[in-house]
């Protein structure tokens, strides 16, 4: 036996069956016990696609009003301002208000094409890849570092837990991840000194987390946000009133893990991304 196949029957739990006298009812009953537990995840990242599809209506009405809002504004005080009406310096924060707005509205635009594909959609095994979860993260801080996204604050990252694997879609997990640290950084507050980002790992999951020691407390849910297409009542999160957030809780999804956010009354902020462990795949 390869050690592939090795690898393979402890992840689903007969690999005693294949290295001792093999009892064929408690084999096959492994088996069955392994086959089920794909289908529960099959049915519970179907359930998660059905919830994104009810919640993009009422995000979209918040997140690309609110910076066309900023774009159609102040393109209007320019447009019914007479030529000697605004000086320089008014015209100066005009124009960065617009160009602040259409980033953002590209931004929210880019997010939401990709929510678009995540909802038919199925992890590929010839873009799925086994990475060290570690090595990931730090690729993507010095990504951000060289163009200038990482923002005013010192970032670290811990050192701890460098040799987790994960087997993701590399490139929806990198989206995921900077949409989290994007979130990060538009609600920390100013007296925040420092955000955290690291690889946690409680088996059979691997998380990537990002944290910071002072941001602005979750808002309450708007009321347009508490039912479901079909009327009835839901459960809000904090997830589910960010577009960015409700993309990385749908790659999370996608590949049988969750996103979780954690704040605390001293104002602290974790936020992690989990992923089964690459041998658990």
């Amino acid at each position: 036996m390869t050690v592939e196949d090795q690898r393979r029957a402890k992840a689903i739990g007969v690999e005693d069956y294949l290295s001792k006298p093999i009892d064929a009812r408690d084999m096959v009953a492994a088996i069955e016990n392994a086959l089920n537990r794909q289908r529960l995840m099959t049915a519970e990242i179907e359930r998660n696609m059905d919830n994104l599809r009810n919640r993009i209506v009422g995000l979209l009405q918040h997140e690309f009003r609110t910076p066309l809002t900023f774009i159609l504004g102040y393109a209007e005080l320019l447009a019914t301002s007479e030529s000697e009406g605004l000086n320089a310096e008014e015209m100066r924060l005009a124009a960065s208000a617009i160009l602040a707005g259409g980033r953002r509205l590209q931004q929210q635009i880019d997010i939401f094409l990709v929510l678009a594909e995540l909802q038919n959609h199925t992890l590929d095994p010839n873009v799925v890849e086994s990475i060290n979860a570690w090595s990931l993260w730090s690729d993507i801080l010095r990504d951000l570092a060289g163009s200038e996204q990482l923002g005013p604050l010192p970032v670290e990252l811990n050192d701890q837990n460098q040799d987790v694997n994960i087997k993701v879609d590399v490139r929806l997990i990198d989206e995921a991840l900077r949409q989290l640290y994007g979130y990060v950084q538009r609600i920390h507050r100013p007296d925040a000194t420092v955000i955290k980002c690291s690889v946690e790992h409680h088996f059979p999951f691997a998380g990537l987390a990002i944290y910071c020691d002072s941001v602005e407390p979750p808002p309450p849910p708007p009321a347009a946000h508490l039912e479901h297409a079909n009327g009835r009542a839901a459960t809000v999160s904090e997830a589910d009133m960010d577009l960015g957030l409700t993309l990385a809780q749908s790659v999370a999804s996608v590949h049988g893990g969750k996103l979780t956010i954690e704040h605390s009354a001293a104002h602290t902020v974790a936020c992690t991304l989990w992923l089964l462990n690459a041998e658990e795949r």
